[in-house]
């Protein structure tokens, strides 16, 4: 890699004295133009002293104030002298495309183009290549390639990358892993984020339930018992009563006073009998309503399963 930048730089030499790294006159008027040639100039001279990292920020530098194919190209090679395979042959690939586009009314840009294709295919076979393939759904938070961001646009088009585990990520989720071979090229559908099942919940009833319903049955139980003997009293009552009517035809003489006392405390027994039996029905009634509380579904001992 050396022996070739120590080449590449002797060429660019050329090159930059020949107007080949987006020359100002060729350029529209403007401080970004002149900006962005005296950057590629700055990243030239850099890259003849092997000081690759910073190269790679002044052609980037140039490139962003005015795009230019040359600049790009030199991106590709800076990226490619740091061992950076994978993007720099995103950039040679940049670099054609821009080239060949420049190159319609600009046909200097012919072997820019030229240069690039060569230095993006001799890098072809170190590296491997993902194709994003979008299934159904939302892909929120964009998509992310060992951490570069891939636009929509490049779905279905071969993604360079480093061969081994690559990570493509959507959004903010846990990134999808896979492997790939230097030289292969890996077909890879999207998890979109509308299509990942959202987390289920285990849940397991709390045991607590069917003790209020057992009681709430035995309470409720009761309250009939008591309901049934407090009408029973009652119509004792009423049968003591009816009989001493028929006796007495109205006002009892004293020696009925024993049927009197016993006819009241058998309707008193029979007032008494039904308040509780109402008071037990009541219970029963609010045991049911915890035992069915107690009986719902709840996160079992806090655990949550994915």
């Amino acid at each position: 890699m050396r022996a070739a930048a120590v080449v590449t730089g002797r060429v660019l030499l050329c090159l930059v004295g020949m107007g080949f790294g987006a020359p100002v006159a060729a350029q529209p008027e403007g401080d970004a133009a002149i900006y962005a040639q005296r950057h590629f100039e700055r990243g030239a001279e850099l890259y003849r002293e092997a000081r690759f990292e910073e190269a790679l920020a002044a052609f980037r530098r140039s490139h962003g104030l005015f795009p230019s194919p040359n600049s790009m190209l030199f991106v590709g090679r800076s990226l490619r002298e740091l061992g950076r395979n994978a993007e720099a042959v995103e950039a040679f690939e940049a670099a054609v495309l821009e080239a060949r586009l420049r190159a319609v009314d600009e046909p200097r840009y012919r072997d820019t183009e030229a240069a690039a294709e060569a230095e993006r295919d001799a890098l072809s076979d170190q590296v491997g290549f993902v194709v994003l393939e979008r299934g159904e759904g939302g892909l929120e938070g964009g998509v992310r390639v060992e951490g570069r961001a891939i636009s929509p646009e490049r779905f279905g088009l071969p993604i360079p990358v480093t061969p081994g585990e690559v990570a493509i990520a959507v959004g903010d989720a846990a990134p999808q892993r896979v492997q790939v071979s230097a030289g292969e090229e890996l077909r890879v559908p999207l998890r979109a984020v509308s299509d990942r099942a959202a987390p289920s919940l285990a849940v397991a009833p709390s045991g607590g339930g069917e003790g209020w319903l057992v009681a709430s049955g035995v309470a409720g139980g009761v309250a009939l018992v008591g309901v049934a003997f407090a009408l029973a009293l009652t119509v004792a009552a009423d049968a003591r009563f009816s009989d001493l009517q028929a006796r007495c035809g109205g006002l009892c003489p004293p020696d009925e006073a024993g049927a009197i006392a016993e006819g009241r405390d058998l309707e008193l027994a029979g007032i008494l009998t039904g308040v509780g039996a109402a008071v037990i029905g009541a219970g029963a009634v609010v045991l049911l309503i915890i035992g069915l509380a107690a009986g719902e579904p709840s996160l079992a001992d806090g655990r949550v399963e994915f």
